[in-house]
C-alpha cells in the first residue's frame, strides 16, 4: 500500500507542476529575472537592513524616520511594479488553489481533521 500512495503522490505533484496556475508562477517568476526588478529588490533589501539595524535602538535614534521613509519607499516601488503585481497574483492564485486542494483531501478523510491556516 506504500508503494501506491507514493506512485499517486508523484502523479498529483506532476499534475500540479503542470497546472496552467503553476506554469503562470513560472513564467511570472522569470519575468522578473530583469534587470529593473534586480535593482528594485537590491534597493528594497538594503533599506529593509539599515531600517532594521536602527530599528533595533528603539524610536530615539536619530535615523529612524529617514531610514523608516527609505524601506517604505522601496517597498512601495517593489510591490507595486507591474511584473512583481504580476507574479504576486498568480502565487496568491497557485495558493489558494493548493488550499482548496488540501482542504478538500482532509474533508474527504475525516471532518476532525484540523487545517491550520487555511481559511474555512
Amino acid at each position: 500500500m506504500k508503494d501506491s500512495l507514493i506512485a499517486l503522490t508523484d502523479q498529483t505533484i506532476a499534475e500540479w507542476m503542470d497546472s496552467e496556475s503553476f506554469q503562470a508562477v513560472k513564467t511570472a517568476q522569470e519575468k522578473l529575472n530583469i534587470e529593473t526588478i534586480k535593482s528594485l529588490l537590491a534597493s528594497f533589501r538594503f533599506a529593509q537592513e539599515k531600517y532594521h539595524d536602527v530599528k533595533k535602538y528603539g524610536k530615539y535614534h536619530p535615523d529612524l524616520a529617514r531610514d523608516s521613509k527609505a524601506f517604505q519607499d522601496a517597498k512601495v516601488a517593489l510591490y507595486t511594479h507591474p511584473l512583481m503585481v504580476e507574479y504576486q497574483t498568480a502565487a496568491r492564485h497557485f495558493q489558494q488553489q493548493l488550499d482548496l486542494f488540501t482542504q478538500t483531501l482532509a474533508h474527504t478523510i475525516s471532518k476532525q481533521i484540523s487545517i491550520g491556516h487555511i481559511p474555512r
